[in-house]
């Protein structure tokens, strides 16, 4: 095992558990310990000084599964932080160079001073690894210490998937920001292959998060993306209560903070149309059985 990896296990005392799960680290994890290994920083300073919110979010995610449009909604309430990928290692890197931050600790407990609400609400995003990452090392335990999960899914796992491919093809990984590589959308080069490979690894995520949650005994707050399309504000409202997040007065979606605008057009969903029809229908999420709902 790498040398940096190994500073892992030095943070389980005597008497603590292990993280539960056996897992292989991923590229967050790996560049963000080997960042803290250099000899100017520390992985912690101080592991036992929590950050300073009243509640913390941990919005679970899959790539295209809606997370950014439903952080968008609740942070358009005024009642939570914008939930943004705060643990990818290149922003990591960043906000430790701009703020002058040599520990892991002190970047997490530095996060709320910009991007919390007056109320102090802090929200994240994670993908798997992170999640497992972080748990691993009792950041989630010990500095986020009482987190609350909101996990959202799609039902159409195949529209996804596509979304995916597009994404990468185009750079265009929002509505209102891409890469910069500003490709047009060839969907027609697209193979069905790759969309089947794409919900694999989709699935294979989802599979992670459920056994989180399984071995965890959690139960985070549910919801289909589809559902968000249909009833933003009863989604919302359901959320808000599953965080049990009071307010002193009607809360409603400011549409001045919300930028982003759906991306499905016709063409993905000719393409769409195209891939159940060659694949006999069985990545048709109308003949799949849910397994997620809101809760």
């Amino acid at each position: 095992m790498l040398s940096f990896l190994q500073s892992l296990y030095y943070f389980i005392r005597p008497g603590e558990r292990p993280f539960p799960i056996e897992y292989i680290a991923q590229h967050h994890e790996i560049e963000t310990l080997r960042y803290f290994s250099q000899a100017d920083k520390l992985l912690f300073r101080d592991l036992s000084i929590k950050i300073n919110t009243q509640k913390q979010v941990i919005l679970c995610f899959t790539n295209r599964c809606g997370s950014n449009w439903l952080a968008e909604l609740l942070y358009a309430t005024g009642l939570m932080g914008l939930a943004d990928e705060f643990f990818n290692e290149e922003r990591v890197l960043e906000d430790c160079t701009v703020c002058k931050l040599n520990s892991f600790d002190d970047f997490i407990r530095n996060l709320p001073n910009n991007h919390s609400t007056s109320n102090e609400v802090f929200a994240t995003k994670l993908s798997w690894d992170q999640l497992y990452f972080l748990s691993r090392i009792k950041v989630i335990s010990k500095i986020i210490c009482k987190p609350q999960f909101i996990y959202i899914v799609r039902r159409d796992i195949a529209a996804q998937a596509l979304s995916f491919l597009v994404a990468i093809q185009t750079g265009q990984w929002k509505s209102n920001w891409n890469s910069g590589v500003n490709g047009k959308a060839e969907l027609a080069s697209i193979s069905n292959e790759q969309i089947i490979e794409v919900i694999s690894e989709i699935q294979f995520a989802q599979s992670q998060f459920e056994l989180y949650f399984d071995k965890l005994k959690l139960s985070p707050c549910r919801i289909y993306y589809e559902d968000l399309q249909t009833n933003p504000e009863f989604i919302i409202s359901e959320i808000l209560h599953f965080l049990e997040i009071s307010t002193s007065k009607r809360w409603e979606i400011n549409p001045a903070k919300l930028q982003l605008e759906k991306q499905h057009d016709k063409q993905s969903e000719k393409r769409l149309t195209q891939f159940h029809r060659e694949t006999d229908d069985r990545y048709d999420s109308s003949r799949i059985t849910a397994t997620v709902g809101i809760n």
